[in-house]
C-alpha cells in the first residue's frame, strides 16, 4: 500500500486538474450511444460542470458505463424543441489509479492530533480520484472517509484495511455492497440510488454529500436533504465528493449456498418465505457507535440472494463470455443435483439462496456451534419441520476469500448474461423485447414486532405470491408460443432480504422477423408484467403492513413513478423544480409534466396512475 500522506498543520493540496475529451460516440453496455456533444473525463467535477454550464451545455453525469447507465434511457432521445441550451456535455469522474501492487494512495487526517479546522470551516473538496481517511472524526474509533465521485467501494475498503487493518476482531468498511463494487463509481451509486444485497443505501451512512450546480459548491449535511437528492440521476447537480461513516463489523466473512428441494411440499414462495422469516433477525441491522449489529450476537447477514437453475444454465452454457463464472456456475449446478444410476446427474433442486454476512467465527465448526447462527437455524428448522433444504448440496464458505470472490463474480455475471441473452438475435430474427421486474417490498418494522413467526411468514408469502402467478403465466405462454416459432425465456435472480425483497424476473421474447404471432406474444408479455405491478400496488394499498416501492436504482424509473402516491411524486417534483433545468435534459414524460406544473405555480396535480402506467413502464423498459 502506498504510504498515507499526513497533513498535520496545513490544508491538503489538491492534485492538478485533469480533463480529457473522449470520443463522442461512447456507448453504454447496452450498445446505446450517449447523446452528448462532448464527453469529459475529469478529476475536477465542479470545474468541468462550471465550464459546461457557462458554454450553454446541459451536463449529464456518467458513471462507469455499467448497467446503471440504462437509467439514462430518456436522455437518448432528441432534446425537446425549443430547448434554450445548445447541446449536452457528458461528465465522467476519473477514478483512482492503483500502483503495480494494486494499492491506492490516500490522505490520512487524525482528528485527535492534526489541525483540521480547514475542513470544518471551508468547502475544501477532494478530487474525484482522491480518498481522505478522517480518523476519530466523530469520536473515539468513529471514523469517516471522504471520497471523490470516481472512487469505488472496493477502493474505499482496500484503503480502510490498510489504515485500520490491525484490529484483532473487527474490520473497518463502508457497506456499499453492490456486486459491481470494483467498477461502480460512488458518485453514480448516489445518483442512481443503487443498493446491494444488504439493502443499505448511501444516504444511511453519509455524513455529507457535496454537489455542484455548475456555479457553486453545495454541501448537503442534513439527512433529509441527502436522501431527497439521492436517486435523481444527477438532475439536481453533479456529485463532487461524499463523506461516509466508517463502520466496524466482525472480521470473518461467510457465504453459503442452500439449494431448496424441488420435490418438497409447497411452492418456492413457501420455501422463500420460511427462509426470510428464519433469517429476519440476522438481517435487521442497526448502526451503533460505529458498529454494525443485528439481533444475532455473533454477526449479521447482509444478503439473501436468489440463484436459479435457468440462470445458472445460461451462464454455464458458454454462449456468452463469463470467464471463471462459467466454471463456478457448473459447480453450483452440480450441487443442485445428485448422482443417479450409471453416473447420471439427477436434478433435485431448481432454486436456491446464497446467504452472505460476517461473523466472529473463523472456522466452519465454530460457526456451526451456535444454535442461532443462520445456517444452523435453517438446518434445524428443516429437520424438525418442513424438509425443504437439500442438505447434501449446501456449499459453506467461511473466511475463504478466493471462493467468496468467485461467488461475487458469479452473482454479477448472472444478470449481465441475462441482459446479453436478451439482446442477442440470430439471422432472420426480429429485435427481441425483454422485460424485467424491479420492485422493492418489505413488511414494516413496527408491524413485524407485533407478529408471530407464522403470521410474519404469511406476510412474506403474500408479497411473493404475485411473482409466482406471473411466472406461471409466462411458462404457459412459453409452451403455447413454441407452436408458432416464438421463443419466450425467463431468468430469475434478485434479493430475498426481508428488509427489501426484490426477486427480479427477466422475460425475453424472440421470433421470426415480420411474425404476427411474435407481435401478439410481445403485447401479452408486456400486459402480464403490467398486471404484476398492478397487483403489487393494490397489495400495498390493501395491506397497511406492506410497503411496495419501485426501482433499486433511482427515484426516476417508471416503476418508482408508478408505485409512488401523489404526495411522494409531488415532493420529488418540487426538489427537481428547485434545481437548474439546465441539468435536466433527460427529464421526460410524466415527471417532466409534474415539474413543469410546479415551476408554473400549480402545486396540486391529479394523476391518473392507470392511464400513465403503460407510458411509465415503457420508459423504464
Amino acid at each position: 500500500m502506498a504510504p498515507a500522506q499526513r497533513h498535520d498543520t496545513e490544508t491538503p493540496r489538491l492534485s492538478p486538474v485533469q480533463m480529457t475529451i473522449i470520443e463522442d460516440s461512447t456507448k453504454d453496455n447496452g450498445g446505446i450511444r450517449i447523446p452528448a456533444d462532448i464527453i469529459i473525463r475529469t478529476n475536477a467535477i465542479h470545474e468541468a460542470a462550471r465550464d459546461s454550464v457557462a458554454r450553454g451545455l446541459s451536463p449529464i453525469m456518467i458513471g462507469a458505463l455499467t448497467s446503471a447507465t440504462n437509467n439514462f434511457g430518456r436522455s437518448y432521445r432528441p432534446r425537446p424543441d425549443g430547448s434554450p441550451y445548445s447541446g449536452m456535455a457528458g461528465i465522467q469522474a476519473s477514478t483512482a489509479a492503483a500502483d503495480q501492487h494494486g494499492d491506492i494512495s490516500y490522505t490520512h487526517l487524525d482528528y485527535k492530533r492534526d489541525d483540521t479546522t480547514w475542513y470544518d470551516t471551508a468547502l475544501q473538496t477532494v478530487r474525484s480520484d482522491e480518498i481522505r481517511v478522517n480518523e476519530h472524526r466523530e469520536g473515539e474509533k468513529q471514523h469517516t472517509v471522504t471520497v471523490g465521485a470516481g472512487i469505488t467501494s472496493g477502493q474505499i475498503n482496500h484503503v480502510l484495511a490498510e489504515a485500520f487493518g490491525d484490529d484483532e476482531h473487527y474490520e473497518y468498511f463502508v457497506p456499499i455492497d453492490l456486486t459491481t463494487m470494483d467498477t461502480a463509481h460512488s458518485g453514480a451509486v448516489f445518483a442512481t440510488g443503487a443498493q446491494g444485497p444488504s439493502r443499505i443505501r448511501l444516504n444511511e451512512i453519509a455524513k455529507s454529500v457535496t454537489m455542484t450546480d455548475g456555479k457553486k459548491i453545495i454541501r448537503l449535511t442534513h439527512p433529509d436533504d441527502i436522501k431527497e437528492h439521492q436517486g435523481l440521476w444527477g438532475m439536481t447537480g453533479g456529485v463532487v465528493e461524499m463523506e461516509l461513516r466508517v463502520l466496524r463489523r466482525p472480521k470473518h466473512r461467510f457465504g453459503f449456498f442452500v439449494p431448496l428441494m424441488s420435490g418438497s411440499e409447497g411452492t418456492w414462495t413457501d420455501q422463500a418465505a420460511a427462509v426470510m422469516e428464519l433469517l429476519g433477525d440476522a438481517t435487521d441491522v442497526t448502526f451503533d457507535n460505529g458498529f454494525i449489529l443485528s439481533k444475532w450476537k455473533a454477526g449479521y447477514v447482509d444478503g439473501i440472494e436468489v440463484i436459479t437453475r435457468e440462470s445458472l444454465d445460461l451462464v454455464a452454457s458458454g454462449q456468452f463470455p463469463a470467464g471463471q463464472s462459467t466454471i463456478q456456475a457448473k459447480k453450483i449446478l452440480n450441487s443442485m443435483s445428485r448422482k443417479g444410476k450409471n453416473n447420471s446427474s439427477d436434478p433435485i433442486s431448481n432454486f436456491g439462496v446464497y446467504i452472505t454476512g460476517n461473523s466472529k467465527y473463523a472456522e466452519l465448526d465454530a460457526f456451526l456451534d451456535g444454535e442461532d447462527n443462520p445456517l444452523s437455524k435453517l438446518m434445524t428448522h428443516a429437520d424438525s419441520h418442513e424438509r425443504f433444504l437439500y442438505g447434501d448440496g449446501i456449499i459453506a464458505l467461511v473466511a475463504d476469500a478466493g471462493e467468496l470472490e468467485k461467488m461475487r463474480l458469479l452473482r454479477e455475471a448472472i444478470p449481465d448474461i441475462a441482459r446479453q441473452h436478451a439482446k442477442f438475435r440470430q439471422d432472420g430474427q426480429a429485435k427481441p423485447i425483454s422485460e424485467s421486474t424491479d420492485v422493492n417490498s418489505h413488511v414494516k418494522n413496527s408491524s413485524k414486532s407485533q407478529m408471530t413467526p407464522k403470521s410474519l411468514r404469511e406476510k412474506y408469502r403474500t408479497i411473493l405470491q404475485p411473482y409466482a402467478m406471473y411466472e406461471s403465466r409466462i411458462r404457459r405462454l412459453s409452451e403455447n408460443a413454441k407452436k408458432v416459432d416464438v421463443d419466450i425465456t425467463m431468468s430469475r435472480y434478485g434479493h430475498l432480504n426481508p428488509q427489501s425483497v426484490n426477486p427480479h424476473t427477466r422475460v425475453t421474447v424472440k421470433g421470426p422477423e415480420g411474425s404476427v404471432h411474435l407481435q401478439v406474444y410481445q403485447q401479452v408479455v408486456r400486459r402480464c408484467r403490467e398486471e404484476l405491478f398492478e397487483t403489487l400496488r393494490d397489495l400495498s394499498v390493501l395491506d397497511p403492513d406492506i410497503i411496495v416501492a419501485g426501482g433499486e436504482k433511482g427515484t426516476m424509473t417508471g416503476e418508482s413513478y408508478f408505485f409512488m402516491n401523489e404526495e411522494e411524486r409531488m415532493h420529488v417534483a418540487h426538489v427537481l423544480a428547485e434545481a437548474d433545468p439546465q441539468w435536466q435534459p433527460h427529464l421526460r414524460g410524466e415527471w417532466s409534466q409534474l415539474v413543469s406544473r410546479v415551476r408554473h405555480g400549480s402545486d396540486s396535480v391529479q394523476i391518473d396512475t392507470d392511464s400513465a402506467m403503460t407510458e411509465a413502464l415503457a420508459e423504464a423498459a
